[in-house]
């Protein structure tokens, strides 16, 4: 045989070999199914496997390490692959965005295991190694294998519920999800109304992790525990109580939204201002106090409830906006550019396009422009009186000085209109076109 056919052979035989460790190679790892929700729940009632879902975005830094690390590891691929259907949503997309909030998701990565229904069994957010997800997953396969309903007339104990066994199987239970649990802590939560002095700092994680409805959350917010004793038990390994209260507080948010539950949301509000006013008692200026205008204002708008979203918006342009200055925000934008052109000067922005640029270079002087203009525009909309109008257009002209975006103009025309300059209103119009910032969904306004 001669030395080429010799080589030919040797070749070959390589390649096979580095196609067989490919394909091994490829099975080890997480088996990630392009499937929608509906069709991963039908197949996990054909294969009688719970769902495990990675919600993630492109931007998240341990969502990255994860898919690199975790996700690629041979031991946990397997044992994923074999218990487990798995699926990814990408958190940003349109298809996943509002699956994502749904499920009350808000950060970055988080993992979730569903079961045949679409419910939530566990949920748990951030970066996992590969003995944390193993260490979840395996328990995750014990818990559904527990019959719950039995579990739940034991501690009914005919009539007479005990304290520390609801509270012992409650911490066991604790980051699991199954019908039966709000039974249980509904027990524990009727002792501790009827007991009326508090709940310990051991204890507390058994209360952020139920929370299901208004009242328990102000019960869990009313109970928060002082700033040492919080620190104390952080340093010991707690669940983050903040994160858990945080999380059911957006979650009511978004119910009253869906049901257009005025009160709901007015009530949520005042706990999330409470809350915050517990956690941060020396700031003069609450966060609540912005993130609450923000909801309410969505809500107002929404459902058309004008008297209400005049008043807010006119007090939210008065703290949140007024008080700033363009020169301000141009300069806190200048010194967050200096600061990112230093950590990556090989960022060249003259090749993006002019409104990727804008939010990337001004993004802070973007926001205030936007502002401005979403409260005008809706004004334009909501009400025909000269003084709404007036103001409306006030606010439109500011939103310029920050940033000349084409809606704003479109937003200024409607005004205009309404106030019987049609002549400037077209001028508007003609600039909103033409400018360089404008793209497909400006035109349709």
């Amino acid at each position: 045989m001669s030395y080429s056919n010799n080589m030919s052979s040797f070749f070959k035989v390589l390649f096979l070999i580095l196609l067989c460790l490919k394909a091994i190679d490829f099975k080890a790892q997480i088996e990630f199914q392009d499937l929608q929700l509906e069709e991963a729940l039908q197949l996990s009632i054909e294969q009688s496997k719970p769902i495990f879902v990675d919600v993630y975005t492109r931007w998240c830094g341990p969502c990255k390490k994860m898919d690199a690390t975790t996700f690629q590891d041979a031991e946990v691929g397997q044992y994923m692959n074999e218990h487990f259907i798995n699926i990814k949503w990408e958190a940003d997309h349109y298809k996943y965005a509002k699956l994502a909030r749904s499920y009350g998701v808000n950060s970055y990565p988080t993992l979730m295991f569903l079961d045949a229904g679409g419910n939530v069994i566990m949920k748990n957010k951030g970066l996992h190694t590969k003995s944390m997800l193993l260490d979840y997953s395996e328990s995750l396969l014990e818990f559904v294998s527990v019959d719950y309903t039995a579990t739940l007339e034991r501690l009914q104990n005919n009539g007479h519920p005990l304290k520390s066994e609801l509270l012992t199987s409650l911490k066991q239970f604790e980051n699991f999800y199954f019908e039966e649990k709000e039974q249980i802590y509904n027990m524990l939560y009727s002792i501790y109304k009827a007991e009326d002095n508090g709940v310990l700092i051991r204890d507390f994680g058994v209360v952020t992790d139920n929370i299901y409805n208004e009242e328990q959350l102000e019960f869990a917010i009313n109970n928060y525990p002082t700033e040492q004793d919080h620190y104390d038990q952080a340093h010991k390994g707690s669940p983050s109580f903040r994160y858990r209260i945080k999380t059911k507080i957006e979650y009511f948010f978004d119910k009253a939204l869906e049901e257009k539950n005025r009160s709901l949301i007015e009530k949520i509000a005042e706990l999330n201002l409470r809350f915050d006013q517990t956690l941060n008692p020396n700031r003069k200026i609450q966060r609540a106090e912005f993130d609450n205008r923000v909801k309410l204002l969505e809500f107002y708008k929404r459902y058309w409830m004008t008297d209400a979203y005049g008043s807010l918006a006119r007090a939210m342009v008065k703290v949140d906006l007024d008080p700033y200055t363009p020169k301000m925000m141009f300069r806190r934008d200048s010194a967050r550019l200096a600061i990112a052109n230093k950590v990556n000067d090989n960022r060249n922005y003259r090749k993006k396009r002019p409104r990727v640029k804008m939010m990337d270079d001004e993004k802070l002087a973007f926001r205030m422009a936007l502002k401005y203009q979403i409260v005008a525009d809706n004004f334009a909309v909501f009400y025909d009186d000269s003084e709404s109008l007036e103001l409306a257009l006030t606010w439109a002209q500011r939103s310029s000085e920050y940033v000349d975006l084409p809606e704003n103009r479109l937003s200024q025309a409607k005004i205009l209109t309404k106030l019987g300059y049609k002549d400037e209103a077209n001028m508007h119009i003609i600039k909103a076109l033409a400018s360089p910032y404008i793209n497909d969904q400006v035109k349709t306004m």
